[in-house]
């Protein structure tokens, strides 16, 4: 009888998964678009990690963080608002290392968005390479899958593929990476972060 229950739940959870309007129902290790970092870590312990800002607006910011707590994710990066004081999360993303290991972190991908596409599925689907061609030799790049929401929320699952010059300069390693970023998050980044 338990596990008819479980059953249920999960499926009724998947329901509302697919006729969500917008990317806050996402969970990543329990944490979703709109709380508040400070539910999960001190004060403290946020203003001591070093922020990562965007070239031409700092208007929000990235911490990406390790930590014990994470169960799946080697690292999880919190997208904020400069000087919001409640530290709510606009943008959230869970990543897996895959250290000169592309092949299995595309398979992996393969894996998560045949899941995610029937979880997804009344969601437009994006799938294309991004070129990191400003980033050293400009050959770095990503395979990616977006799923887009009506208010333009988005829910992006994908792989990156550092080169080895990238790899050495900056001490990056190749990853899997599944975001949920908010609509104001988006358009942040898509008119202001980069011009």
């Amino acid at each position: 009888m338990k596990k008819i229950i479980l059953i249920l739940l999960f499926l009724l959870n998947l329901q509302s998964l697919t006729k969500a309007e917008d990317i806050s129902e996402f969970e990543i290790e329990g944490i979703s678009i709109g709380d508040s970092l400070l539910d999960i870590f001190s004060k403290k312990e946020i203003d001591s990690i070093e922020p990562t800002y965007y070239p031409s607006s700092k208007k929000f910011y990235d911490l990406a963080i390790i930590s014990s707590i994470f169960n799946i994710y080697d690292q999880i990066t919190f997208g904020l608002k400069k000087n919001d004081e409640r530290y709510i999360i606009y943008s959230l993303a869970g990543q897996l290392y895959y250290e000169n290991d592309f092949d299995n972190c595309i398979k992996k991908k393969k894996e998560i968005i045949k899941d995610l596409s029937s979880l997804f599925s009344e969601q437009e689907r994006f799938d294309y390479t991004h070129t990191f061609s400003e980033i050293d030799d400009g050959k770095s790049f990503s395979e990616v899958t977006d799923f887009e929401f009506k208010d333009k929320s988005v829910l992006r699952i994908y792989c990156t593929n550092w080169t080895l010059e990238t790899e050495k300069k900056r001490g990056f390693f190749d990853m899997l990476a599944i975001d949920a970023t908010s609509e104001d998050y988006i358009k942040w980044l898509d008119n202001e972060a980069y011009k």
